[in-house]
């Protein structure tokens, strides 16, 4: 197992609250909570977005390989959310919550390639 980077944002309380731990909470609530879709798209848009953002920050920070994975496929689920919320993009049944419920389940298949590659990726220094 790879001893953690003191780098690593995600290994720390606060850091990790407000980088993903409140993201997390405004993304679940609105996942069960009955808003107006327009609504949901926008606090879900949000709340990847920043969650995306704080991955590639850390991934640039300490070189975590999930992060460097789930940064673009949050960025990617906000983007969609937008799109199918604001109906640029028209999906069957409950879009929104579709597109939400798969961009989770992608940023959880984001942590699959540290068992085989290790939890942080070389950096080259210089």
């Amino acid at each position: 197992m790879t001893p953690p980077a003191p780098d690593d944002l995600s290994r720390r309380r606060r850091s990790f609250l407000i980088g993903w731990g409140v993201p997390l909470v405004v993304v679940f609530t609105v996942s069960f909570w009955p808003i107006p879709t327009a609504a949901a798209a926008v606090a879900l848009a949000a709340g990847f977005g920043w969650m995306g953002a704080s991955c590639l920050f850390n991934a640039l920070r300490c070189g975590r390989l999930h992060c460097y994975l789930a940064g673009p496929v949050l960025l990617a689920g906000a983007v969609a959310v937008l799109l199918v919320g604001f109906d640029v993009v028209a999906l069957d049944g409950d879009g929104v919550s579709n597109v939400a419920w798969a961009t989770f389940a992608a940023t959880a298949l984001t942590f699959v390639p540290e068992f085989f590659f290790g939890r942080y990726v070389s950096r080259r220094g210089g």
